[in-house]
């Protein structure tokens, strides 16, 4: 073996021409440190794949691409280098230029022939085979001492600006329930998780809860769910059920206000005489509903369910809500977004919705889309839910006849004054049509969409990996 490096350290001094000395001498300064401190990819060639526009045809072109920002994880203790970031899809790892800061001199190997050692240039400028891992050995200085690292490249099987759609499972008996609301919660009583739970109405005029057998934390999507009809809440129509305060709160098609733990028993939260309130969304800090005190409806906001605080508005207030969505920018500010169907007559105006920024001290603010040129379709039954730092919006089918349920879902990146179609975001052609509820939630790195009877999972690439 010494031998061996011995060799391989004049082999590798040789073709670099590496000499440490000291300057103030003509002593040759040797040492015993041998290591990668940083590994670059800095060029390999990509394989893309584009359709015409106009016939269709796929063609494939070549291009060379610097993968340099591409971050590199060295586990110094296993002797490991790989890629954290996947390489961009179509790189070809057949000859791939690399750079290297070391401590000692460096060669390579192919791990299937460590009999044939090439000593690494410093300039870079020498292609590497990365089709199946390559062992870089680091020699000290002073012949002694080396360390070896195994590099495994990693490229994605799919575009990193794409949607990956994961159809889950059929959800038990959910193809018959008239409503729908999934919304994820953590669940005193199980094991302190945040789960998943879907609430549904049934043709017979039962609420029920569906919860994922098992710990689901995170993803893997759970398989089985266990429903059973809730408790405490009689005929009551479901309309509306939030997460706050660590509660759940649901109100009714009544005008009844609701509260649980679990999702499981449900007790009355008692208003003021001829009082009804319909919840439309929760923040961290409260419930936001429509209250009518059976003369005029005000829009307000609880910190405890009991006692309501009127909202104030820029201009005309919206008096119903179609979808909502409370939500914090990663700027920390706090936000609650409102889509209201306000017109009676032409069904080929958009959506209305409202903002408003929470604790700043100002009044719900009107946002026409209309007038933006990226409104939203005027949906029957809209769906609001978030996804990273985006907002997402999808429904049924619309007033005007144009729109077939969930044939395209909408992104607003700047609070919901404009939405736009994803280039990237094609929707199953098994969802498009849909009947019967749809609801959706935002968690981790998917958006959770239950519809048609079946739950299905939506993640972007670059975070849903």
């Amino acid at each position: 073996m010494k031998n061996f490096i011995y060799a391989f350290a004049l082999l590798v001094v040789a073709a670099t021409g590496f000499v440490a000395c000291d300057k103030s001498s003509d002593e040759v300064v040797l040492s015993d440190r041998c290591c990668i401190t940083s590994f670059k990819v800095t060029a390999l060639k990509r394989e893309v794949h584009t359709t015409s526009t106009t016939t269709g045809a796929d063609s494939v072109y070549y291009t060379t691409t610097n993968a340099s920002t591409v971050r590199m994880l060295i586990d110094q203790r296993a002797g490991t280098i790989t890629n954290l970031d996947l390489l961009p899809k179509g790189s070809l790892l057949d000859a791939v230029l690399v750079s290297l800061s070391v401590q000692g001199t460096a060669g390579y190997a192919s791990i299937n022939d460590t009999t044939s050692w090439t000593a690494y240039s410093t300039t870079g400028k020498d292609s590497i085979d990365f089709t199946s891992p390559v062992i870089f050995r680091v020699i000290a200085t002073n012949g002694k001492s080396y360390r070896d690292y195994t590099v495994t490249l990693k490229v994605r099987d799919n575009d990193a600006n794409g949607y990956t759609w994961t159809k889950i499972c059929p959800v038990e008996g959910l193809s018959n329930k008239t409503t729908a609301k999934l919304l994820f919660h953590e669940v005193k009583g199980l094991d302190g998780g945040t789960y998943p739970l879907l609430f549904s109405q049934g043709t017979d005029g039962k609420t029920y809860i569906s919860i994922p057998e098992g710990h689901h934390d995170v993803p893997p999507f759970p398989s089985n769910w266990t429903t059973e009809p809730c408790v405490g809440l009689s005929d009551a129509r479901v309309q509306e059920i939030v997460s706050f305060n660590n509660q759940l709160w649901m109100s009714s098609g009544e005008g009844q206000l609701y509260c649980s733990e679990s999702g499981r028993e449900w007790t009355n939260v008692p208003q003021a005489e001829d009082q009804q309130v319909h919840l439309f969304a929760a923040s961290e800090t409260a419930l936001y509903a429509c209250v009518n005190d059976g003369t005029t409806t005000v829009i307000a906001s609880s910190a405890d369910g009991t006692t309501w605080e009127p909202a104030t508005f820029v201009d005309n207030p919206f008096s119903n809500v179609s979808a909502a969505v409370a939500y914090t920018q990663t700027n920390g500010n706090r936000r609650v977004l409102v889509l209201s169907d306000v017109f009676d007559g032409d069904s080929n105006n958009p959506l209305f919705a409202w903002s408003l920024l929470e604790g700043s001290g100002e009044p719900w603010v009107p946002i026409n889309d209309e007038s933006t040129g990226y409104p939203l379709p005027r949906w029957h039954q809209p769906v609001l839910t978030t996804y990273n730092n985006w907002l997402i919006a999808m429904g049924d089918k619309d007033w005007s006849g144009s729109h077939q349920a969930l044939d395209k879902i909408y992104i607003s990146r700047d609070n919901g004054l404009n939405w736009r179609e994803d280039s990237y975001l094609t929707v199953p052609t098994e969802l498009v049509g849909t009947s019967g509820a749809i609801t959706a939630a935002g968690f981790d790195k998917y958006v959770w969409i239950v519809a048609g009877g079946q739950l299905w999972g939506l993640s972007y690439n670059s975070y849903g990996e």
